[in-house]
């Protein structure tokens, strides 16, 4: 899987199988933006940074959808 010049969006990447995926990714050259409803993201950001990769966490709830019309 070659993901070099590619960005993805894992949510509630801060443990588990979406840390996992979030890691993944960033060893096979995504850049990964890690998005948790609690700071426990941001340490998998660290770990994505450590490989050399690039990532940024953003804390935030996913379930409900605000609009502003």
């Amino acid at each position: 899987m070659k993901l070099s010049g590619k960005t993805t969006i894992i949510t509630v990447a801060g443990a588990g199988i979406d840390e996992a995926t979030s890691i993944l990714f960033a060893q096979n050259g995504a850049n990964v933006v890690v998005a948790d409803i609690s700071d426990s993201g941001l340490n998998v950001t660290r770990k994505i940074q450590s490989l050399g990769s690039e990532s940024i966490f953003i804390e935030g709830d996913v379930s409900e959808l605000e609009m502003d019309r």
